[in-house]
């Protein structure tokens, strides 16, 4: 008789597909305390939140700046609540970010393109 262990991966971005379904299933709500550029913001937990498929110019430059204070404008010290949808290498989570109904996924990617 062979027994089978299951393995233990040690990185939480090498995740099954059963796993990553069930991720976009939880909904949390956490407050960002700090905007680190238009698309990323660190919570209050210190986990950091990339929105997903919003791409940003350098915060280095004019645009960037704006992007990120745009972002501060939208979500910063308020309640916002947020959908995993990847974990990159480095641990931060790319997710879908909504406050009170508004997604700011969205609104960013507006914003972005009017710059």
């Amino acid at each position: 008789m062979i027994i089978r262990i299951p393995t233990i991966k040690s990185k939480v971005f090498n995740r099954s597909p059963l796993q990553k379904s069930r991720l976009k299933m939880s909904l949390k709500r956490a407050t960002p305390v700090e905007v680190i550029d238009g698309s990323s913001f660190r919570l209050r937990t210190d986990a950091i939140i990339i929105l997903d498929g919003v791409d940003v110019p350098d915060k280095a430059t004019p645009e960037g700046q704006k992007a990120k204070a745009k972002l501060a404008e939208l979500v910063l010290n308020k309640k916002v609540e947020y959908e995993t949808t990847e974990w990159t290498p480095m641990g931060q989570t790319k997710a879908k970010v909504t406050l009170e109904g508004v997604d700011i996924n969205a609104e960013m990617k507006t914003f972005i393109a009017s710059l």
